[in-house]
């Protein structure tokens, strides 16, 4: 059997690593896995054991066939066996503004749905960026609609006034 190509070992090694800590696995070390790799094992202990504790306090109880969804890095994994067999990226809430967590029993999917955004994010966030610039909803594919679904011009919309947080934005 041949010797695989030198590096490729370790090229394999720092890719496995970036998966194991939801970073993108391509092998090379940039600047997000360096600052993984160089967490102090005294911070990563008190990290696991804080996770043990967490997941401890859940119960969950795995089955043969699961799905984790990994807020942090935006991933969501298929389990099945013991072995991650699909990975998508996520859409998940920022650190000052976090997805909650949720165990429950998956019993249909509905890939790439539509997504109403909730009045608070569209006052704390939408308004401020559509005051800086009016494009900012069709530069980030979104639509504005009334209470019966009609869709508006987002351009009428006084963003800065209270009332914005009441249309629909998808």
């Amino acid at each position: 059997m041949a010797e695989p190509p030198e590096g490729h070992n370790l090229t394999a090694a720092v890719a496995h690593f970036q998966m194991r800590y939801g970073l993108v696995a391509t092998g090379s070390i940039d600047d997000r896995t360096h600052a993984a790799m160089a967490v102090p094992v005294q911070q990563r202990l008190v990290q696991i054991g804080r996770n043990m504790e967490r997941l401890g306090a859940r119960f969950i109880n795995f089955t043969q066939r699961y799905v984790v969804v990994n807020i942090p890095s935006a991933q969501v994994e298929a389990i099945e066996g013991g072995q991650v067999v699909r990975r998508y990226f996520a859409v998940a809430g920022r650190p000052q503004n976090p997805s909650p967590q949720v165990d429950a029993t998956i019993t249909a999917i509905n890939f790439n749905p539509t997504w109403t955004v909730p009045a608070s994010i569209i006052k704390k966030e939408i308004g401020p960026h559509m005051l800086k610039d009016p494009s900012y909803l069709a530069h980030e594919n979104m639509k504005v609609m009334d209470g019966s679904g009609h869709t508006i011009d987002p351009k009428t919309i006084d963003w800065s006034s209270e009332k914005a947080s009441t249309y629909v934005v998808r």
